[in-house]
């Protein structure tokens, strides 16, 4: 716990310096904790990317499972 502590305030700190960061989760909650925008993966490729505004567990559930891209098939 206190590693990743340390983790969120090097991420923060750089991020507030002007640096892009690039992180890679499957936890939701530290992903609409740490995260601009997220880009949402489905069978290797990019899904869709979410807004802050967007980013919800339900619609990052619904794109990283490939919920729209099952629809779309069965249509």
């Amino acid at each position: 716990v206190g590693t990743k502590f340390e983790i969120y305030t090097l991420l923060l700190r750089l991020a507030r310096e002007g640096h892009a960061i690039l992180v890679f989760s499957s936890e939701f909650p530290e992903i609409r904790k740490v995260a601009d925008s997220c880009i949402v993966m489905y069978k290797g490729e990019v899904n869709k990317v979410l807004s802050r505004e967007d980013l919800s567990e339900d619609l990052l559930m619904y794109y990283s499972t490939g919920s729209n891209v099952e629809e779309k098939l069965h249509a």
